[in-house]
């Protein structure tokens, strides 16, 4: 990856995946008859812990790889591997704009995780 990574671009993935995870879940508004603002303040909290409870495994990882990497975006850390400091080739952040990891790093994980269930 050569000079600077375009910030907006990732940000702007970032949150088109975010957005395309949350939609899975998402849930049909109740209708809102006037007067009625506390039961629909308590059907819209009710919603959302529906909604966090709704979510699967993975998708609940992703979400939350999502805000860390939206994080670092903030701190004007994001594209660096958190192992060895190197940046991460903006071909990868394409494709897995939350990587965490360089294609090595990630690699070297993988083995890891793959020997360990070999052994078990």
């Amino acid at each position: 990856m050569s000079g600077k990574i375009d910030l907006e671009k990732f940000k702007r993935l970032l949150l088109e995946e975010k957005k395309r995870i949350l939609e899975k879940y998402e849930m049909p508004e109740e209708e809102n008859d006037e007067g009625a603002t506390d039961i629909v303040d308590e059907a819209a909290e009710s919603n959302k812990r529906r909604l966090i409870q709704t979510l699967s495994y993975r998708d609940s990882v992703v979400l939350k790889q999502i805000e860390s990497a939206l994080q670092r975006i903030e701190e004007g850390t994001y594209g660096i591997c958190l192992k060895c400091g190197q940046l991460i080739p903006e071909k990868r952040l394409e494709l897995i704009p939350y990587a965490l990891l360089c294609v090595s790093c990630q690699e070297k994980e993988e083995k890891k995780i793959g020997a360990y269930r070999r052994r078990l």
